[in-house]
């Protein structure tokens, strides 16, 4: 079994969120067509709504880095991160193809406030247990 950094696989999970948040937003803006200014005003724009689509995973990576020295924690929020991963595509895809309606865009306003509403206090309840949650030392030594 080939084990591999939870920091690299996290990254990744990091990078894959970004960018199933910001081809969402792409879909559901579809910029394309317009006025080359247009549509660069349209970018600089919906980048800020794409950092409010990332804060779900800005809390999960904040609470990864805060627990840098503890493996279990780092693992829990690796498979935190998977779960916020999955609801978003699944929600993201759901709202946009298979039941598209003229409220979809709303998704990008009220999943990351939940998911906010959600992560906030597991995070700083995990980072406050981590000493409980922390693998046995040596103290024999």
């Amino acid at each position: 079994m080939i084990r591999q950094n939870p920091k690299t696989i996290f990254n990744v999970l990091f990078g894959l969120g970004f960018l199933v948040t910001f081809i969402a937003m792409v879909h559901a803006g579809r910029p394309f067509g317009m006025p080359f200014v247009d549509m660069l005003i349209w970018l600089a724009g919906s980048s800020l709504f794409v950092l409010w689509g990332m804060t779900p995973f800005l809390i999960c990576y904040a609470g990864f880095r805060r627990n840098t020295g503890n493996p279990r924690l780092q693992l829990l929020m690796t498979g935190i991160m998977v779960l916020v991963l999955l609801a978003t595509t699944y929600t993201y895809y759901d709202s946009f193809f298979v039941h598209p309606d003229a409220q979809g865009g709303l998704i990008f306003i009220f999943l990351p406030l939940y998911l906010d509403i959600a992560l906030a206090p597991l995070v700083t309840i995990l980072t406050m247990l981590r000493r409980f949650l922390s693998p046995p030392s040596d103290s024999s030594t």
